[in-house]
């Protein structure tokens, strides 16, 4: 009997543990404990985590670039062809996958063609010591891939593609810029190019951003970009206050990041000036770019305030776990290229 009695209380303990709160962490509860750097060859190197690691791989000159903490390792693989990783994205631990730097060009006659590079995929190998790499066709077309589950989705033209591993392509429906939820059913997509050159469609430049939460099931933000989706299934993106502007960045406009909780909800302004959201692998945080310059932290719960996290760099991306940030900063050293700036965190549940 006592030790039944022993065995319930076990149980208690575990149940109530079980039924206890999730913590949840607030911006004004992370902290930087130390921060360390990676020089870079481009102005723009488009840094990427690996999904399980702390390794970064980005865009180089002719080529790209493994970073490793720890070890300060900095590996640098060039092309053959002199080509460079655009838009690099990882599949998996040992994968990740690259296009051309744009959709598609016009030729001197007039005619709108895709750029001819297509996607490549590179197996990546890391001992703890060096990294090797393979690099294989995955796609003869297809720019700015993203992962959706086990596929690629990418742009041709005006239309969606959806790529398999084994480089078999299924056409997506006409639209721009996809944007898979990387485990779930839904999907984003822009209605026009909005700031890149729309050749193909008569539309207000802005149009909308077109999220399919499932099948049937879908929301509209008008002049929206970069979606994002939140590990709780909704999803972040940037408005642009209006048409971008010749000559001048696409942002010069004004932007906003706005909230979109799921279906039927309306988008809700996470602040009004910012850009490049990116929210945490597992809490209620989006990482921005700040208008006045470096990096902000908001909260998608209400009545949480903003907090200011650097005021140099742009360009936020969280690593797997949460514990590392990501900014990338002007390499004032050698103007013109760019430092990858990890910030290691510490975090307070509050």
């Amino acid at each position: 009997m006592r030790t039944l009695a022993v065995v319930l209380a076990v149980a208690a303990v575990f149940g109530l543990a079980a039924c206890a709160p999730r913590q949840v962490l607030d911006p004004s509860g992370i902290s930087v404990i130390r921060t360390y750097s990676f020089p870079t060859t481009v102005p723009d190197p488009e840094p990427a985590w690996n999904p399980v690691n702390y390794l970064i791989a980005a865009r180089t000159i002719q080529g790209f670039a493994t970073y490793q903490e720890g070890t300060g390792r900095q590996e640098y693989f060039e092309s053959t062809e002199g080509r460079e990783s655009y838009h690099l994205v990882w599949l998996n631990r040992d994968q990740f996958v690259f296009g051309p730097p744009v959709n598609a060009l016009r030729t001197t006659d007039g005619r709108v063609v895709p750029a001819a590079e297509g996607l490549t995929v590179v197996d990546v190998v890391d001992n703890g010591f060096k990294v090797q790499v393979q690099r294989r066709p995955l796609a003869a077309v297809g720019y700015l891939p993203r992962r959706g589950g086990d596929e690629i989705y990418a742009q041709v033209q005006d239309k969606m593609i959806i790529v398999d591993r084994y480089g078999a392509v299924r056409d997506g429906g006409q639209g721009f810029f996809p944007v898979p939820q990387p485990e779930g059913p839904g999907i984003a997509w822009q209605e026009t190019p909005v700031i890149e050159p729309d050749y193909w469609t008569s539309k207000p430049p802005l149009g909308r951003l077109i999220i399919r939460w499932k099948p049937g099931v879908i929301s509209e933000v008008p002049g929206a970009v970069q979606a994002r989706w939140l590990p709780s299934g909704g999803l972040v993106c940037t408005v642009l206050a209006g048409e971008p502007l010749p000559a001048k960045p696409w942002y010069a406009v004004g932007t906003k990041v706005v909230l979109v909780t799921g279906p039927g909800a309306a988008p809700v302004v996470l602040s009004e000036d910012c850009r490049d959201p990116d929210p945490h692998p597992s809490q209620p945080i989006v990482a921005v770019t700040a208008a006045d310059g470096g990096v902000r932290l908001l909260s998608t719960r209400p009545g949480i305030q903003a907090q200011s996290f650097t005021t140099v760099g742009n360009s936020p991306r969280w690593s797997f776990d949460g514990q590392r940030l990501l900014t990338i900063e002007p390499n004032s050293g050698k103007p013109g290229t760019a430092l990858l700036k990890v910030h290691v965190l510490r975090s307070d549940f509050r």
